[in-house]
């Protein structure tokens, strides 16, 4: 009982992540099949504590989300799932507007770019294009917009177009399965999956931070020795030399008398 509560607790606070995260995997791995895996096993992990990373817990979801559907869209399912992206649907944003003018290749391009956040290279990867052929065709939509909205600034006209994908990503969209259809899945995978102890974790993040930080000391302390120049060992040899460099001093003091 106590889980199943811990479990609608967790899918309460995540329920207004999940149409984003939904249409950020069916962007990035075409397939409505691959997004619906990629968005539950996403859940999953955040639901274990494993899909932080040390940043906010939206931002932590969408993080898990964006490499769960990229190793998804790459790897040995790839092929799996029929192609059903067709777009962003944004009502009245100009932004929107603009990029549905675009070829459907092109739209997808532009909302990995600014609503995924992925680089060029793994754009062309998923999209089957060439890196060049990627900035050279996000630059163009990027001069574009600037002459359509009337944007200053490079960085302006990107932060522009970036909010309006997001908002149009963060959209309920046909294709998502329903809350409820969502919910039951997490929470069948959820069950089946023991979930650490808060505690235990602390503890073991500690311990490691405590090692983390005794490594430290100890080369900052090797450096040091190696660095710090050492004495000259005295030996019979060099005492000797220096009494007779003494009585040499002492008997040019004597003469100078």
């Amino acid at each position: 009982m106590q889980n199943t509560e811990a479990l609608q607790a967790y899918f309460g606070r995540v329920t207004p992540a999940i149409p984003e995260l939904f249409n950020m995997a069916h962007a990035i791995c075409g397939s409505r099949e691959l997004a619906v895996y990629a968005l539950q096993y996403a859940l999953v992990e955040a639901w274990l504590g494993e899909g932080h990373g040390g940043v906010g817990f939206r931002e932590g979801l969408r993080y898990t989300l964006r490499g769960i559907a990229i190793e998804e869209a790459l790897g040995a399912r790839a092929g799996e799932g029929e192609f059903t992206w067709n777009g962003l649907s944004g009502g009245d944003d100009p932004v929107i507007s603009l990029i549905a003018q675009e070829p459907l290749p092109t739209q997808r391009a532009l909302a990995l770019r600014y609503g995924c956040g992925l680089p060029a290279a793994k754009i062309a990867r998923l999209t089957g294009s060439s890196a060049g052929r990627v900035r050279e065709l996000l630059r163009r939509f990027e001069r574009r917009a600037a002459r359509q909205l009337g944007a200053r600034g490079k960085g302006r006209c990107e932060a522009q177009i970036a909010r309006a994908v997001r908002r149009a990503l963060g959209r309920p969209d046909a294709a998502m399965p329903s809350m409820s259809a969502i919910y039951r899945a997490f929470a069948s995978e959820a069950a089946e999956t023991r979930r650490p102890k808060h505690l235990a974790v602390r503890i073991v993040r500690r311990i490691l931070y405590a090692v983390l930080i005794l490594l430290c000391a100890l080369v900052f302390w090797l450096a040091a020795v190696l660095i710090r120049p050492t004495a000259e060992p005295v030996t019979v040899e060099s005492a000797a030399a220096w009494e007779a460099a003494d009585g040499a001093a002492n008997l040019w003091d004597v003469m100078k008398i």
